[in-house]
């Protein structure tokens, strides 16, 4: 699942994505001093870390009410100002293990996400563009500048004449009218290279386009 606010500043400000990470992510459920896991009443979460979690969280939370929060880092502030300010236990938080030691919480149980094979792709950003490895991927915007019928296959097929093979097609609401949509697609390739001109060059005719950066892969 995407973040949409990363995307969002992706399409918005000029940056450039010069590398992606893999890394595997391990959630702790992190709690108040003295909570045990049947006193929680109220956890910390942020969207990504729940629905990484949402199968355990159901299963040994159920009455807990899920507050969302912007970060990891600030759903366990949030747990440990809450369990401090107001004296109780029931306060607990879905936090890296490191945020047990920095907000005073205590671990309850570690490794509480729904897949064992957890990871999450972050992406490096700057001001400049990376070389060809001959290993790329490629990440553009594709913002249509019309609404039809077969839109969305007039876009993709631009892809398939070029033999560019996609790895990712999201879209995402314009913030103008309403069933206005952005395009976020991934491919196989670098921008140097002719295929990915020349489909970039096609759309241009029918979107407003931006690419996000040529990096190398890492699947």
């Amino acid at each position: 699942m995407p973040v949409g606010f990363t995307l969002d500043a992706l399409f918005e400000y000029d940056l450039t994505i010069e590398a992606e990470e893999i890394i595997p992510v391990v959630h702790f459920l992190l709690g108040t001093e003295g909570t045990k896991k049947p006193d929680i009443k109220y956890l910390y979460a942020h969207t990504q870390a729940y629905s990484q979690c949402e199968k355990y969280i159901r299963k040994n939370l159920p009455n807990a009410e899920v507050l969302e929060t912007t970060s990891n880092g600030e759903s366990a502030r949030l747990a440990s100002a809450k369990g401090r300010t107001l004296g109780k236990q029931g306060y607990a938080a879905i936090a890296p293990e490191i945020a047990a030691e920095i907000y005073n919480l205590e671990i309850l149980q570690k490794s509480i996400q729904d897949s064992k094979d957890n990871v999450t792709k972050f992406i490096v950003i700057s001001k400049h563009e990376t070389k060809f490895s001959g290993y790329d991927r490629t990440s553009i915007t594709v913002y249509p500048q019309t609404d039809k019928p077969g839109l969305l296959y007039e876009i993709l097929g631009y892809f398939k004449s070029e033999n560019l093979n996609l790895s990712k097609v999201e879209s995402r609401p314009s913030k103008g009218k309403l069933g206005d949509y952005i395009f976020y697609i991934d491919f196989n390739g670098h921008t140097s290279e002719k295929p990915a001109q020349n489909a970039i060059s096609a759309l241009e005719k029918v979107a407003f386009v931006k690419t996000l950066g040529s990096y190398k892969r890492k699947y």
